[in-house]
């Protein structure tokens, strides 16, 4: 019966290595004898309970979360071919499950069934006192072993600890050129753009170049190749950080800049709905300078991540989704999971094009496939991919079958000839190869330009951002925009310095730009009236921003904001808003250390907070509103029984800033950092200069705490050497815990310890440089204090 334990429990495991990319054996086998140990240590441990059900609830609660990480990580590396990164905690939320889940029906089945099983066999397994005659000291010894063992775990932790994301701190615009990007995109200019092409836009889900490579996949999209060899092909499109997402592709691409936003806690599908970046100048805004009439089709919804917002915002006259399409269908069971077919797609957007050639007004017709979004879902009208069996193959072979169809009609229609056509990537695929692709191949995004001027190959390097100012010249437009990170691919002289999208300053100048210059000012004083209410079901008014009720952007109900979710702005000193979104609650120890200089406005669930933020009574329900500073007050603008009941209007805006700024009575008490931390705190980290161990007790990461160990590999670089997670939450006593926020480790207070002598330093701020490597870097004046 174990045994048969032991395979179900293998079985995600086995399944990561099936589905990564570059697969591993040591890997594989360092998991498998993890899972071997610790599950006949567990039950060693539960077989010397004499009752059996107290020895099936320590064994079900000791394997339990082992096999569920096992699940996620098979989850993450069916995806997307790897494990753990940032882009997979970006989109795993109860609410993308809801979004999409009829889309995996068979694979959440799948997972049910085997936790159902899992439950049944660990039971059996207990009753029966598997491991009974197997030494306790076994058990022991097994244990701490197990945690050496898993590299899978340490590698989950690590990502917790080192999340993406840099600090927000002042950058000087004079180094923007150097960089290679557009310091003249800061410039607010009166748009000005002649008339050109009409232009048809067609984002390709997921369908990037290596599908085009007739030596890897023969016959997989012949339709698209030759549509490409008859117009201008881009052979060397690069994906770049903050393009990597629908959203942000599509943002990317049209407005010329990564969608990125400061220091932010916001999501990134939650950026656009939020209302920021505002005021990027974007492809769609000159098209409507230039007179076009803009319509955007896709058959996925158009609330999910603001797309919507998107489009209207930028001047689209149209924005048509799932809800607005289904009833135009014949029938309208034919869906997937993620809305509309292909086929049925491209058949509204003939009627489209001819709709609006028909106006006799130059037009921009934008369109996003999705039969190729995982998991992969030809249209039924489309034959299969007949080299290999591949669902995602079948999908892409579909696609070139549905674009092809489409560009027929279209092109036998008398506007066609005044007409430019872009077929574009919206990302690169996220998605395990399924060792369909190449190990070594360099993954690109397809680009090409269709019944224009120019044909062939452009070999010239590229990115998303690159894309507007280049359909911009192939329609012929003449303007007076400028796109910060964008350069034009057809221009005739020699290309510009290429930009560094890696580079850790080059992220911080774009965040910064974004956040100062293309978002708009939004401020909590109004006439110095402070103002809290629902704008309606759907937003809540934040001062003059309106913010939407969402949460990974897909949009939640007001009911929410009672039990998990809160609404999180952090302010400066005059009010005016930096960011503003939806969080978790369970969230909140780790935001609310991201900003301890910066004023917050809470809105929570009536529930304990986390650093003792407030002594306010906690009710059975409703939410409750706080506003205040970690090094000031901390204190309660009022309680309601939900989001509709909220609504402060008339205060004294000005005042209630002030207020923050006094430090703290001791009727309110102030989060504990370092101003708290005394010397012989048992959380407080110590440096041995003897043998160049940084000890850090407590680490305070997004979801939990580990410790950790640095050791010291020269003047100012340390190394990770060791952590080990602790299950514990943090507390109203942990004065001197250190915290991660955004690639600075910051502690609070630190022993130098030296022989027998010991001094104290506080704080000491150490930047990680080096994410794989796990490299950190002290500040230059704290290298003569270690």
């Amino acid at each position: 019966m174990f045994w048969f334990l032991y395979t179900i429990i293998s079985i995600p495991t086995v399944l990561c290595f099936f589905y990564s990319n570059q697969a591993s054996f040591l890997s594989l086998l360092n998991s498998l004898l993890f899972l071997l140990l610790s599950s006949f240590a567990i039950f060693t441990l539960s077989s010397k309970h004499q009752q059996k059900n107290i020895a099936f609830l320590l064994a079900l609660s000791l394997l339990l979360p082992i096999f569920v990480f096992e699940l996620m990580r098979f989850v993450s590396f069916y995806f997307q071919g790897e494990g753990f990164n940032a882009r997979f905690f970006f989109h795993l939320s109860w609410n993308s499950l809801l979004e999409a889940g009829a889309a995996y029906l068979l694979l959440i089945t799948a997972v049910i069934f085997l936790l159902s099983l899992f439950v049944v066999l660990i039971y059996q397994c207990t009753i029966r006192k598997i491991g009974k005659k197997i030494p306790y000291y076994f058990a022991i010894s097994a244990l701490p072993l197990c945690l050496l063992l898993n590299f899978a775990l340490k590698e989950f932790v690590l990502l917790q600890f080192f999340p993406f994301g840099i600090a927000n701190t002042s950058f000087d615009i004079s180094k923007l050129q150097e960089m290679g990007l557009n310091p003249t995109a800061l410039e607010k200019v009166e748009l000005q753009a002649s008339s050109g092409k009409n232009l048809v836009f067609i984002y390709l889900e997921s369908l990037e170049n290596i599908y085009l490579e007739e030596e890897i996949f023969p016959g997989l999209t012949p339709n698209i190749q030759q549509l490409a060899n008859n117009g201008l092909r881009f052979t060397d499109i690069q994906q770049t950080p903050g393009t990597e997402w629908t959203i942000a592709g599509i943002f990317a691409s049209q407005c010329g800049t990564p969608l990125v936003y400061g220091n932010s806690i916001i999501s990134g599908n939650d950026i656009i709905q939020n209302g920021y970046l505002k005021h990027a100048v974007c492809l769609s805004d000159l098209l409507h300078q230039a007179g076009y009439k803009q319509y955007y089709i896709g058959g996925a919804s158009v609330r999910f991540a603001g797309k919507s917002d998107f489009y209207k915002n930028h001047h689209y006259d149209q924005v048509l989704g799932y809800d607005e399409l289904i009833n135009e269908l014949p029938d309208k069971t034919y869906k997937t999971g993620w809305g509309l077919y292909d086929d049925s797609l491209f058949t509204l957007s003939v009627q489209t094009f001819e709709r609006l050639a028909k106006e006799e007004q130059l037009f921009n017709l934008t369109i996003l496939t999705i039969d190729t979004h995982q998991p992969a879902k030809p249209s039924h009208s489309c034959s299969n991919y007949s080299a290999l069996q591949n669902k995602t193959l079948d999908a892409v072979h579909c696609t070139d079958q549905l674009v092809n169809n489409f560009i027929k009609r279209i092109s036998k229609h008398p506007a066609f000839k005044n007409t430019i056509v872009v077929l574009f990537s919206d990302h690169l695929a996220m998605m395990s190869r399924q060792k369909i692709f190449p190990p070594e191949y360099h993954r690109k995004l397809f680009f090409a330009l269709l019944n224009g001027d120019k044909k062939g190959l452009n070999t010239r390097q590229g990115s998303h951002m690159d894309i507007v100012p280049t359909t911009l010249a192939a329609l012929g437009i003449k303007h007076n925009a400028a796109f910060l990170a964008g350069n034009n691919l057809l221009a005739t002289e020699p290309q510009k310095t290429l930009v560094d999208f890696k580079n850790a300053e080059v992220q911080q100048a774009i965040r910064h730009v974004n956040k100062n210059f293309f978002s708009k000012d939004y401020s909590l004083c109004q006439d110095n009236q402070l103002l809290l209410k629902m704008e309606n079901s759907k937003s809540l008014r934040i001062g003059n921003q309106i913010l939407s009720l969402s949460s990974a952007g897909i949009p939640a109900t007001p009911q929410r904001y009672t039990k998990d979710l809160a609404i999180l702005a952090y302010l400066d000193d005059s009010g005016k808003i930096e960011n503003a979104s939806s969080v978790h609650f369970n969230s909140l120890p780790y935001l609310l250390t991201r900003s301890k200089d910066s004023i917050f406005l809470l809105i929570t669930p009536n529930k304990e907070l986390p650093y003792g933020l407030d002594n306010f009574t906690v009710s059975e329900h409703g939410i409750k509103v706080l506003i205040g500073k970690f090094n000031g007050s901390i204190f309660s603008l009022g309680k309601f029984k939900n989001l509709h009941q909220l609504q402060i209007p008339g205060e004294n805006c000005h005042a209630i800033l002030q207020k923050t700024k006094i430090p703290t009575r001791k009727n309110h008490p102030q989060p504990k950092l370092d101003s708290l931390c005394i010397e012989k705190n048992q959380f407080a980290a110590h440096y041995d200069r003897k043998n160049k161990h940084l000890i850090i007790p407590k680490v305070a990461l997004p979801d939990g705490l580990i410790s950790s160990t640095l050791v010291k590999e020269s003047e100012k670089y340390f190394s990770l050497h060791s952590f080990s997670p602790i299950k514990e939450e943090i507390t109203k006593a942990d004065n001197c815990i250190a915290y991660y926020v955004n690639n600075l480790l910051y502690i609070p207070s630190l022993l130098i310890k030296d022989g027998d002598n010991e001094k104290k330093i506080a704080p000491l701020e150490m930047k990680m440089i080096l994410k794989h490597s796990y490299i950190f870097e002290i500040r230059k004046q704290d290298i003569d204090k270690l």
